[in-house]
């Protein structure tokens, strides 16, 4: 088994997503409803892993400890940026 890499978390979010797009563009051949297929069959769960990070990166700014407050500050931050 390969160790995670939290790198490719953004880019396995935009993969689930375009996946999805497709295969409804595979389906349909219409632009609109494929974009709509794809995102009401993928937003409930990117947004719920989304809703879990900020709550991690809450309990981290949370913590007594300075340098877990300056990685949540960093992850969240690098989280936005995309």
């Amino acid at each position: 088994m390969a160790a995670p890499n939290p790198a490719r978390g953004r880019h396995s979010r935009r993969h689930f997503l375009l996946s999805r797009v497709e295969e409804a563009w595979d389906r349909t051949c219409d632009h609109h409803e494929s974009v709509a297929a794809g995102l009401a069959s993928t937003g409930r769960v990117i947004s719920c892993a989304a809703l879990i990070m900020i709550a991690v990166f809450i309990s981290f700014v949370t913590s007594a400890n300075v340098v877990i407050k300056q990685l949540s500050v960093g992850l969240s931050a690098d989280y936005q940026r995309e």
